[in-house]
């Protein structure tokens, strides 16, 4: 673990990368989803695409920001919990789901497209960081070992495979997938096309990472600039192979099903005449002999009227059990769901503050939280100080004079209470000034401190610290003309 790692621009490149490839892929297969659903799937799109490079950024910070004792399980499982969540509010409030808010809890086809998507991106992602975290490892002696770069080309080939086949489907309804007169698709599929150049680039990252670590474990000298002509060569050559891809033809002049289907038509035009010509004759010679009757043939009767539709159940007046039951055992999975982050959060905030504190954004976004909350306890504070007599249950009635016995209502604050507060309330001041008390200094010697600071208050600042420590200390009764004294040492 090192607390001070930093993303290197290869990194962030190969996270844009492999981010691009999956939102290809999510493409492809959101297609699919969008024949069974019905529903359009742009934000499936975009957000599997985050999904993909946010799991690049949370591996890099599990291996490289937090320590091997650090539980991987908890911090992975709020990182997929946190990510369906966001999916399904982004889908129910920018997605255009139908019904909103409201239909994040119900059960459908698209919440299911949805979280297969979520999970292909997540896992391929994080499987992807994996293999390059492992590139120049020393091989295993294991029958089941595949080499950190043959597993990456044998992932990438499988997702190639996978967004051909749910391009594919995409094209068509499957009602029609066997109908063989159906038009055909030419022209370059771009999510294919993305997924491909962008594959071969991040391949051609991944051989230049392995070569790397091997000079670096021999002591190979390596000229300066070699990775980034590396980048540069093989984006350009996956550049041009993506405009040539669009200017070169993508379909036959003519399709071999159509020349398959001329044959076939062309057959069945011959049978047909010779089927006509062997008839034709007997069906004559038939006519001829039977006379020639010319009586039409009967009409067939007029259709009778559809049945009329049955009448609609009718409404149970029951208690919905099951609505109950469902309801209930999302509430109990919900709460145990909970229970195990707050656990979690419990037993690892300080490893998690040690590793996440040294990330620029999230410090900024820290100190600038901080620095808001500290902000609305002052102001807090401040208009507790000066309208103290405003606060409800605070009120007291007197039924005399000012020297009268009082009535306190309860939850009032007692005389010695009174004084208590004030003297925090001083604290409170002098230390937005600039003059903390320490916590070993009583409250003689700090009152002895703050005299040099403020002369001019002394016997105020005398007073109070008295009738505070009177107040605290003793155990004889304090007066309200007391805390009317230290009320006035404190304005």
């Amino acid at each position: 673990m090192n607390t001070n790692a930093r993303p290197t621009p290869a990194f962030v490149a190969r996270s844009l990368l492999i981010g691009l490839m999956v939102g290809a892929l999510s493409a492809a297969l959101a297609g699919v989803g969008r024949i069974v659903t019905g529903e359009g799937g742009a934000f499936l799109v975009v957000f599997c695409t985050l999904v993909a490079i946010e799991a690049q950024w949370s591996h890099w910070i599990l291996t490289e920001r937090l320590p091997q004792s650090f539980d991987r399980h908890w911090f992975r499982g709020a990182e997929l919990g946190a990510l369906i969540l966001l999916g399904l509010l982004g889908d129910a409030t920018l997605g255009g789901r139908p019904g909103g808010l409201a239909s994040v809890a119900t059960i459908g086809l698209r919440p299911a497209v949805l979280l297969i998507l979520i999970l292909v991106a997540w896992g391929a992602s994080t499987t992807t960081a994996s293999e390059f975290a492992r590139l120049g490892e020393p091989p295993e002696r294991d029958s089941t070992y595949v080499p950190p770069l043959e597993g990456l080309t044998r992932r990438f080939f499988l997702g190639g495979a996978l967004l051909l086949a749910a391009v594919g489907l995409a094209q068509i309804e499957l009602r029609r997938l066997l109908d063989a007169t159906r038009g055909s698709v030419s022209g370059p599929i771009l999510s294919a096309l993305i997924y491909f150049a962008l594959g071969m680039v991040l391949l051609g990252l991944a051989q230049h990472t392995l070569l790397d670590r091997r000079w670096q474990e021999d002591g190979t000298r390596v000229a300066s600039g070699l990775g980034e002509r590396w980048a540069r060569l093989s984006v350009a050559f996956m550049g041009l192979t993506a405009i040539l891809a669009f200017i070169l033809p993508t379909a036959y002049g003519v399709g071999l099903l159509d020349l398959l289907a001329l044959v076939v038509q062309g057959l069945l035009i011959l049978f047909t005449l010779l089927g006509f010509g062997v008839i034709g004759p007997l069906a004559w010679l038939l006519a001829f002999l039977s006379g020639g009757s010319t009586t039409p043939p009967p009409t067939a009767p007029a259709a009778a009227p559809p049945p009329p539709p049955p009448p609609p159940p009718p409404e149970s007046s029951g208690i919905p059990w099951l609505d109950i039951l469902r309801w209930t055992a999302f509430a109990i999975v919900a709460a145990l769901l909970l229970f195990w982050l707050l656990r979690g959060w419990l037993e690892n905030r300080a490893l998690l503050r040690d590793g996440l504190g040294r990330i620029r954004l999230l410090a900024a976004l820290g100190t600038l939280f901080r620095a808001l909350l500290a902000r609305l306890r002052g102001l807090a504070t401040a208009i507790g100080e000066r309208l103290p007599s405003l606060r409800p249950g605070r009120l007291t009635i007197r039924p005399g004079g000012a020297s009268g016995r009082r009535l306190r209502l309860p939850g009032a604050r007692t005389p010695r209470e009174q004084v208590i507060r004030y003297y925090l309330s001083l604290l409170r001041r002098a230390e937005s000034q600039g003059l903390p008390r320490r916590a070993a200094q009583t409250p003689n010697e700090y009152a002895t401190n703050l005299d040099s600071h403020v002369p001019d208050a002394r016997p105020d600042l005398a007073a109070l610290t008295d009738a505070f420590v009177e107040a605290r200390y003793s155990r004889h009764e304090i007066t309200p003309t007391g805390s009317n004294d230290a009320r006035s040492h404190w304005e």
